[in-house]
Formats: C-alpha cells, sequence, structure tokens
C-alpha cells in the first residue's frame, strides 16, 4: 500500500516537514499483534533501512495470527543492524503475568493468548524457550527521543509523577483531557493501545506541536469504523502512513 499523509496541511506544516527531510528518520508503529505479514508490508512502505530508527510501543503479542513471528522478525532485524527500539505493552505483561501466576492463565488466553500460544505451537507459557521471556522481561516502560514522551497507553497526570505510574502507562484510556502542559513543556507523547479511527490519526498529526499527543494505534486487528490497519508516524515530518491488514 502507497505511503498516505493529510493533504490539506497548513503551509507551516509543510515547511517545518520539508526542512526535517534532512535529519535520520525515526518511525513509530505500536499494536502489532501479531500481525507479522502486515508488519513487513509497512516496513516496505516505509523503506525502512538502517540508516533510519523504529521505536515500537509494545502489543507486540495476542490476536494476531503469529505473535512469534513478529519477534522472531525483531530479533532477526537487530541482528542485521537495523535500529530497533522496543517498548512493553499490557499484552506483554499479560503473558509475564500468566507465566508467573497460573490464577492470570484463563484472563490472558481470553485477551488474545491463545492465539499466542498456537503461533509458538504450544499449550502453556512455560513451553516457550527462554529467550522470548528475556526479551519480554528487559522491555522498558518508556522513551524520551528527542522532545518525544513515547509510551504504550500514556500517563496518568495525577500522579505525582507521571514517570513512575507504570502501570497507567500500560494501561490508561481516556487521559488527553488530564495533560499537564506546563509540566509536559515542548514535548508530545506518542502513544497506542487505544484503537483510534484513520481519520482521527490523520487529524491529530497535522495538529501535534498544539495539542502535545498523538496516537499511532488504528486497530490493525479489527475491521470497521475506518479500523484494521497499521500505522507508522515518523516522527520529524509528522507524516503517517497506513498498511492495511493482509492477514
Amino acid at each position: 500500500m502507497a505511503a498516505t499523509s493529510s493533504s490539506d496541511s497548513p503551509p507551516a506544516t509543510k515547511q517545518r516537514r520539508e526542512f526535517n527531510a534532512y535529519f535520520m528518520r525515526q518511525f513509530v508503529i505500536s499494536d502489532i499483534h501479531g500481525c507479522h505479514r502486515t508488519l513487513l508490508q509497512l516496513l516496505d512502505t516505509l523503506a525502512f533501512s538502517t540508516a533510519d530508527e523504529l521505536y515500537l510501543l509494545g502489543d507486540y503479542v495476542d490476536r494476531g495470527p503469529d505473535s512469534k513471528g513478529v519477534i522472531d522478525r525483531i530479533g532477526s532485524l537487530r541482528s542485521q543492524g537495523y535500529r530497533i527500539h522496543c517498548l512493553r505493552g499490557n499484552h506483554e505483561e499479560m503473558m509475564i503475568d500468566a507465566r508467573r501466576q497460573p490464577s492470570q492463565l484463563a484472563f490472558w488466553y481470553r485477551q488474545g493468548g491463545a492465539e499466542t500460544l498456537a503461533s509458538f505451537h504450544c499449550q502453556h507459557p512455560r513451553d516457550i524457550d527462554d529467550r522470548y521471556w528475556n526479551f519480554l522481561d528487559q522491555l522498558p516502560h518508556f522513551f524520551e527521543v528527542g522532545r518525544y514522551l513515547l509510551v504504550h497507553a500514556g500517563f496518568n497526570f495525577r500522579a505525582t509523577d507521571p514517570l513512575e505510574d507504570y502501570q497507567s502507562m500500560l494501561w490508561i484510556r481516556n487521559w488527553h483531557q488530564q495533560i499537564d502542559k506546563e509540566w509536559l513543556a515542548d514535548r508530545i507523547i506518542v502513544h497506542g493501545h487505544t484503537p483510534t479511527p484513520r481519520k482521527n490519526i490523520e487529524w491529530l498529526a497535522d495538529r501535534m506541536d498544539d495539542f502535545r499527543v498523538m496516537t499511532v494505534d488504528n486497530g490493525c486487528v479489527y475491521r470497521g469504523r475506518d479500523l484494521g490497519a497499521l500505522c507508522g508516524l515518523e516522527l520529524h515530518s509528522h507524516r503517517v502512513y497506513f498498511q492495511q491488514s493482509v492477514e
């Protein structure tokens, strides 16, 4: 699928994008959810290379058909010199909990864990090779990249320090109206977790400097309501790309 972005950007935005074209490209993708083939298609659309950086905001597993393939692909690309930085999502957290706490296994199974186990050809998380758990266990909760705060779900601005509430970084929803712009200063929050219609994502992409927040989850594993694609954002240009699910 061809790269797309909003075509009615104000002149100032277009001028900024042309200026930033000289910077190294930094892409953000979130909520892959086992959609391995769709991820490959999107990376091809982005012409992602070892000269770029890619930030993945969590939820590599569950619901889609090939969670194992997604994690394997991340490792393979890293071994080839691609710069890929990975955050933790709530589905990675559920997967870890299901292994450590037997009482959580049924809950994870209903939330997409069944599909994840099938991709590993096993019946229980304890049968998954340790190298996958090592990958999951080391995932951080947020990145600060230049003026961007990258996180899976968002931040709790009712907390004394939003950067210490790790639970909210994985699970919070409906928090945009609570943003403390004085605390945020000139930074912009980029997150996934909440499936958002494509038209809303494109609208926010053209207004990130004003609203200081951007979502990149178009609900790749869902259908209808302007959902069903994997979304990529280039940080410097604020350009968004969409790859409809091919799973």
